[in-house]
């Protein structure tokens, strides 16, 4: 699945102000702790419409989940 959209803390745009964040920008936001919510957590929406907690432990595969590939799984789309 494909992340479209994310909810961090630590960004510096108004709530409803949509803003771009690269993979580094996300991957580092995610090994930030204090960037997220319980747990480090970050909420991520996907494309087939499911929202997610992305965790620290996941910074590895954040990759697979920001590109756009015909079926392409990053190992949770079971």
């Amino acid at each position: 699945a494909t992340i479209i959209v994310v909810e961090v803390r630590g960004i510096s745009a108004h709530w409803a102000e949509p803003a771009d964040i690269t993979v580094e920008q996300l991957k580092a936001l995610l090994a930030d702790e204090s960037s997220g919510h319980a747990r480090g957590a970050i909420h991520a929406l996907f494309a087939d419409g499911s929202v997610r907690e992305l965790t620290p432990a996941m910074v590895d595969q954040i990759d697979a989940a920001t590109t756009l590939g015909i079926n392409e799984t990053n190992g949770s789309d079971e």
